[in-house]
């Protein structure tokens, strides 16, 4: 797909689910997914209505498919404190929507539950060849999203790509740093080699592109 191509999937699935900071965040994780190992599975963590995932769906070899760990209700707020649930509240409908839009929904699978009850089931699903990239865009509480760090971070394999979203926020800026990407061999990506622009935060070098950060496993 060129980048014409993607920004307009992207505004199409974005008037269904929800609009990111900046458009270059869509872009590079279309980016990221065009360019994590052929044939072997990419994981999301925190779905919502399927914006994030038609990116990774858009840039995917045909061969891979995508694991999506969601569960679909609750709210809107990606906090997702146990005060703020609201089990009325679902987003599958919406979520399939978005990702027929790609017309790579036979690539996509749906593990409807928390990240920490769906780890095992990941885990089967990606099997012995391992994650090409794994997003993480789930629960904002500390200690949950320092989990989803720990645990799915292992599924990478060397060369594949760990994306962190809303790293600006305090709680999973603090998760992010106790547990230490560089302990885990992960560098950040410069995004600049992508063709990706951010002319407002300028830390592209830094692997970052708005609230969003990519990194990339070195072994």
């Amino acid at each position: 797909m060129t980048r014409a191509e993607v920004m307009a999937l992207y505004h199409r699935v974005a008037e269904i689910g929800e609009m990111m900071v900046l458009d270059e965040e869509a872009f590079a994780l279309h980016e990221a997914a065009r360019r994590a190992t052929v044939g072997i599975p990419l994981v999301e963590i925190g779905s919502f209505k399927g914006t994030s995932a038609s990116m990774l769906l858009s840039g995917m070899a045909g061969q891979s498919f995508l694991v999506c760990v969601d569960p679909h209700t609750g709210v809107s707020d990606t906090t997702n404190a146990p005060e703020q649930i609201d089990p009325a509240f679902t987003t599958i409908a919406d979520f399939w929507r978005a990702i027929r839009m790609t017309g790579r929904q036979r690539g996509c699978v749906i593990v409807p539950a928390r990240s920490d009850e769906a780890f095992s089931v990941v885990q089967r699903l990606v099997g012995a060849s391992g994650a090409g990239l794994v997003f993480v865009d789930g629960s904002h509480m500390e200690n949950d999203a320092y989990k989803d760090f720990d645990s799915y971070s292992r599924l990478i394999v060397p060369g594949g790509f760990l994306v962190v979203d809303d790293l600006g926020y305090e709680t999973v800026r603090r998760a992010w740093d106790r547990w230490d990407h560089r302990v885990h061999h992960f560098a950040p990506v410069d995004l600049r080699v992508w063709g990706i622009v951010d002319e407002v935060h300028r830390r592209l070098h830094e692997g970052c592109v708005a609230k969003m950060a990519f990194f990339q496993r070195t072994r």
